[in-house]
């Protein structure tokens, strides 16, 4: 994942308690729960090397992260899903928060039990039994799939550095996002959600 992940001066830096475990789906259900200090927003990330999708999450939305304006604790789900019964059928969903994509599995690794590293933990594999510390202002890579080059991330922020828009739509207020990286910059557009894409590869 292309995005940067180092912290940003712009924003506010504080102190989040992470907590990964599984969910009712066992290994292909996996939640990232975050406790912080301060009331939460988040930006998710869903990718490869090559493109990463993004988007602002909105606090009604009922899928995977559930944010009061005012909430300090949050909820993110990465799972995976196949998308038929037969199991001849190599195409998973990945999902993430309510960004999604598919990857063909031709090892059939995520319906046997997907491989998943966990960055944030710096480790190659494991659940991490304890909590993590975690930081606003900073891009956390949560986890990465090695077999299909796919990673899953959050830039959390505290509420502060946010403005909330019309129709419950939010963005890095601008005076902020002015100062991120280029990659960045599009925190503070207003725009919702959408898609980076690195410079192709050479051939």
């Amino acid at each position: 994942m292309f995005v940067p992940t180092e912290s940003f001066p712009s924003l506010a830096r504080h102190e989040v308690r992470l907590r990964i475990r599984r969910g009712i789906g066992g290994r292909r259900d996996l939640r990232f729960r975050f406790t912080g200090t301060v009331p939460l927003r988040a930006v998710v990330f869903l990718g490869d090397e090559w493109d990463v999708q993004w988007g602002m999450w909105n606090e009604t939305d009922k899928h995977g992260l559930r944010l009061a304006r005012d909430n300090a604790t949050l909820e993110m789900r990465l799972r995976f899903f196949p998308m038929s019964s037969d199991p001849a059928d190599d195409e998973f969903q990945v999902n993430f928060a309510f960004k999604r994509t598919t990857v063909k599995d031709r090892g059939f690794r995520l319906r046997t039990g997907p491989r998943v590293t966990f960055p944030v933990a710096g480790r190659a594999g494991g659940l991490p039994a304890a909590e993590l510390t975690v930081y606003t202002g900073e891009v956390s890579v949560l986890a990465y799939l090695p077999a299909h080059d796919l990673a899953a991330a959050a830039l959390l922020l505290a509420t502060a550095d946010t403005e909330t828009r019309r129709n419950r739509r939010w963005r890095v207020r601008p005076e902020r996002a002015q100062h991120l990286p280029p990659e960045l910059a599009v925190l503070g557009s207003g725009r919702q959600s959408g898609l980076l894409s690195a410079d192709a590869p050479e051939s």
